[in-house]
């Protein structure tokens, strides 16, 4: 790790040959690729806003009263009598159904008594797995019954994210190996209702926190979701190298906010389920309130020098890095690199921006060089546009093996303008920076970009 007055870097190591960007322009696979990732750790930031509480209006004068003319009581009718609404019962189907496949009387009453409504949402999800819980152990009957529930999707349309996580719980999941540091499981028959609670606790509240830096605590963070329309300058890197993933969800707050806004559900009990794309089929994971601090209380990863008691801080980027790191416990998410099945902050050092676009939006992504009509044409049609720096950048300013977001062209000048994820508060490079093309070819290897 090198270390300076205010800055502490990890950039992935690669050897020199590997780095040549006349190489790099030979590759023709992404395992050939080089992954990006750099941090960057502030020091502590004060906030010094003004709240101003709302001022009281003046008491207005009341007008004299003024006698009312004498009016004729008007004949008094009785009103009519409404019926008491009747109690809307679940579609003859879908009682059919459960009761030729539930086959735990109580469950199958609680399942019909829930499709009243059309569908199950989360309330009443957490609701089977209480009535489940209750006898202390999951039987027979009990799993089966949870596996045809879970597989039967048309219980849960337009709740499609309680079925993906209520199918983690029962129908298993490679994260399930393990809970807060120890052993778990996967749901069979004969599971005790304590590792129903801990399946149910990790995927439907986000009580299994990623492994964080030593010396930190995890806190409540005051900040709201969105107290504004994402946009890229709300994003801090913090110490881990995920510059790639950080840097895609600034270009993608810029050009398309509204793909972040719905990655996440708020599920109203300081919980958020988080939505990422894998192959084309959304997964979910949850992540409460709790986020690492340093032992000023401030944020050690994204929002990064920021503290967490300040309710004016927006958490979306903390709290999707944290279930991006969650996420990938299930196997799936750094398939192609290293420390894949790891709920650890320090697992997602290093990676493509061209993955991460894909995952955060759900959109095809692809790589090239850095070429000035791929990139015009690309940016013309509002594509998502990275650019992962070389090693040793010529421009000082330029940090080397890192990620950045497009945020502007001017097609005049033709001057790129590209945001750092270190973000406003760091001291040691510039958050934003403007190149022409000649600079960019010097200090830009790739550009990774949706298509």
């Amino acid at each position: 790790m090198l270390e300076r007055r205010d800055l502490m870097t990890a950039d992935l190591s690669f050897s020199s040959a590997v780095l040549l960007a006349s190489q790099v322009y030979a590759r023709e696979s992404v395992d050939q690729l080089p992954t990006v990732g750099g941090f960057y750790f502030s020091a502590a930031a004060i906030n010094r806003a003004t709240f101003v509480g709302p001022v009281a209006p003046s008491t207005p004068i009341p007008p004299a009263p003024v006698a009312p003319a004498p009016v004729a009581p008007a004949p008094v009718t009785p009103p009519p009598v409404t019926p008491a609404p009747s109690q809307p019962v679940a579609a003859s189907a879908d009682v059919a159904w459960c009761n030729a496949n539930l086959r735990d009387t109580v469950l199958r009453s609680l399942v019909i008594q829930n499709m009243r409504d059309g569908v199950i949402d989360r309330t009443e999800m957490l609701g089977v797995f209480t009535q489940v819980r209750r006898d202390g152990t999951v039987s027979g009957n009990e799993f089966s019954d949870l596996q045809r529930v879970v597989g039967k999707s048309s219980f849960f349309a337009g709740k499609e994210y309680v079925n993906s996580l209520a199918a983690d719980v029962v129908l298993g999941n490679a994260a399930n190996a393990r809970y807060q540091g120890t052993n778990l499981g996967n749901l069979t028959v004969g599971s005790s209702a304590a590792q129903l609670d801990k399946l149910v606790q990790k995927w439907f509240y986000g009580t299994d926190h990623p492994t964080a830096l030593s010396g930190t605590k995890y806190v409540k963070a005051l900040g709201s979701l969105f107290p504004h329309t994402p946009v890229y300058t709300d994003i801090r890197q913090g110490v881990i190298g995920d510059c790639y993933f950080l840097s895609s969800l600034g270009e993608v707050a810029l050009r398309d906010p509204n793909s972040i806004t719905s990655m996440f559900i708020v599920n109203g009990d300081s919980t958020y389920t988080v939505r990422f794309d894998h192959d084309g089929t959304p997964e979910y994971v949850t992540v409460d309130s709790m986020l690492p601090v340093n032992k000023d209380g401030n944020f050690v990863y994204a929002n990064a020098g920021l503290s967490a008691a300040n309710k004016n801080v927006p958490l979306w980027v903390a709290l999707a890095e944290k279930a991006y790191a969650q996420m990938n416990e299930s196997g799936w998410l750094r398939a192609n690199l290293g420390d894949t099945g790891h709920n650890t902050y320090a697992a997602l050092t290093g990676g493509y921006m061209f993955d991460a676009l894909s995952h955060i939006t759900g959109k095809d992504a692809t790589y090239s060089t850095v070429d000035t009509q791929t990139f015009v044409t690309a940016f013309t049609a509002g594509k998502l546009i990275t650019f992962a720096s070389v090693s040793s950048p010529v421009d000082k300013t330029v940090v080397g093996n890192h990620g950045y977001a497009v945020v502007g062209y001017d097609q005049n000048t033709q001057i790129v303008t590209l945001f750092n994820p270190w973000g406003a508060g760091n001291s040691s490079s510039p958050a934003v920076v403007s190149l022409n093309w000649a600079q960019m070819k010097q200090n830009f290897f790739t550009m990774q970009y949706t298509v």
